[in-house]
């Protein structure tokens, strides 16, 4: 098992490796102008729904759990569904 100061490292280390990804993954989103108009908007959030829907079982798998205690609470699914909840009402 992992102390949290291991967690923490590997964290760092994660967070480290990626950024140049999360970095142009960011910049191709705003250059597509999702955030331009309601109907980009609406499909940014559908793509996130079914990205949220698909790995929403990781955040309660037995082995990630031991290795991240808190990785319940890092998931979002929950919340984009609310957000696909309240775009249907705003624009029905």
């Amino acid at each position: 098992m992992n102390k949290p100061s291991d967690t923490l490292s590997l964290s760092l280390r994660l967070k480290e490796a990626t950024h140049t990804i999360h970095e142009n993954l960011d910049k191709s989103i705003m250059a597509q102008g999702l955030f331009s108009s309601t109907d980009r908007y609406r499909n940014f959030v559908k793509l996130q729904y079914q990205f949220h829907r698909d790995i929403n079982a990781l955040y309660h798998h037995t082995q990630l759990v031991e290795i991240i205690p808190d990785l319940s609470a890092r998931n979002r699914y929950a919340q984009i569904c609310l957000d696909m909840g309240d775009l249907e009402r705003f624009l029905s």
